[in-house]
């Protein structure tokens, strides 16, 4: 039997300006991943976020304004989460930072990465991502273990991007497909 689906929501909007950051961090903490959140907006954090727990994995859906999150080695220590993260910017632009890459990301590109290694995530002006997280176990019964972050767009280009066993040193092609 399939177990039924968990869905949760959460929206910083009516909440003060003052209480958006450690809201988000909250949530996120239990239903997401332990992150710390930073935004310049003078208007604060203004992000929405629906999740959905199939229990083998998880899928995220979350808008917002201009932001950070982070996620430093003291959290991924104290809310381990052992999972391999999908992301695609659905809208808006951003950049992903793990171990000695910078990635820059456009809508319409997805990221592979590992949440037991810390990362910083930027989102600029009215992004939106839809992330799915899996655990590593699923993922190495599976064949697939990724220890570098891994960028693509969702165009045929990158098939060799989506490959289950990728490259011992991956091209720069191989790590950001160009869209043409």
């Amino acid at each position: 039997m399939v177990p039924a689906a968990r869905r949760s929501s959460v929206s910083t909007a009516s909440l003060p300006v003052s209480e958006r950051l450690a809201y988000w961090e909250h949530y996120n903490a239990s239903a997401l991943v332990g992150l710390t959140c930073q935004t310049f907006a003078e208007e604060g954090l203004v992000a929405r976020e629906t999740n959905l727990d199939l229990d083998r994995f998880r899928v995220a859906d979350i808008a917002g304004n201009a932001h950070v999150i982070e996620r430093p080695q003291r959290l991924v220590r104290s809310h381990p989460k052992s999972s391999a993260f999908v992301s695609l910017l659905t809208d808006g632009e951003g950049y992903f930072h793990q171990g000695h890459q910078w990635l820059r990301m456009g809508a319409g590109d997805v990221i592979v990465y590992d949440t037991d290694r810390p990362y910083l995530f930027g989102f600029g002006p009215a992004t939106a991502t839809r992330s799915t997280s899996r655990r590593r176990s699923s993922c190495a019964a599976t064949g697939w273990a990724r220890r570098r972050p891994a960028l693509g767009d969702c165009g045929e280009r990158c098939a060799s991007w989506s490959s289950r066993q990728p490259p011992a040193r991956p091209s720069k092609r191989q790590t950001r497909c160009s869209r043409q």
